[in-house]
């Protein structure tokens, strides 16, 4: 029996998500002891290139990024590693690790999950803590895909991006001031969109 198209997509995904659920486990095994060694790195690295699917979409994209760029010259470094521990246990506290799904953002962000996005020209104000770097790493990637960095909100901002770790209460937060201020802009008829660090990263590639 041939399966219709939507169907094949269907399963597609759910294979997809399986995969990225076994990327959290070996993540999550790894991190047990509180430390990565060199042989972890390198078989991180064997695993997302032959799972090139899961390195395609996230979090494996930002992963294999990393990893490839710490492996790139034949040396790890003790800072490299403390970089990658941290992307991975913050990767593994995300709501990710609790939902299995790899959009892996706070269910309770006011996020415009289907809203198109194009960063060409456009002024973008980022808030929160992204697993991409650190916020000048992120500002310069969003300045080198036409955009213009805002560290505040004002009228003139077409995106608020929101990096993925952001905690369940965010609204207690610093950042949250900002998700706020997109949110009261949003309800004065202002076409501000509040986009997630993983539709961001999609946009930008």
């Amino acid at each position: 029996m041939i399966e219709d198209p939507a169907t094949q997509s269907l399963l597609r995904k759910r294979q997809l998500n399986k995969s990225v659920e076994l990327l959290l486990g070996l993540v999550t095994g790894m991190l047990a002891d509180g430390q990565l060694n060199d042989l972890e790195v390198k078989f991180l690295n064997t695993w997302l290139t032959e799972h090139a699917d899961v390195a395609a979409v996230w979090p494996g994209n930002v992963v294999a990024k990393l990893v490839r760029e710490i492996l790139a010259d034949g040396a790890v470094t003790v800072d490299e590693h403390a970089r990658l521990l941290k992307m991975l246990t913050d990767l593994a506290g995300t709501d990710f690790a609790q939902t299995g799904s790899a959009s892996a953002e706070v269910a309770t962000l006011p996020l415009d999950e289907y809203c198109s996005i194009d960063l060409r020209d456009a002024n973008v104000c980022l808030t929160g803590e992204f697993l991409f770097g650190t916020r000048s790493k992120c500002e310069e990637v969003a300045a080198q895909a036409g955009a213009t960095p805002y560290g505040t909100i004002t009228r003139k901002i077409a995106y608020l991006v929101i990096g993925t770790n952001v905690s369940p209460h965010w609204a207690h937060t610093s950042y949250g001031r900002k998700i706020e201020q997109a949110m009261a802009l949003q309800q004065d008829g202002h076409s501000i969109r509040i986009i997630s660090e993983r539709r961001w990263l999609a946009a930008l590639s």
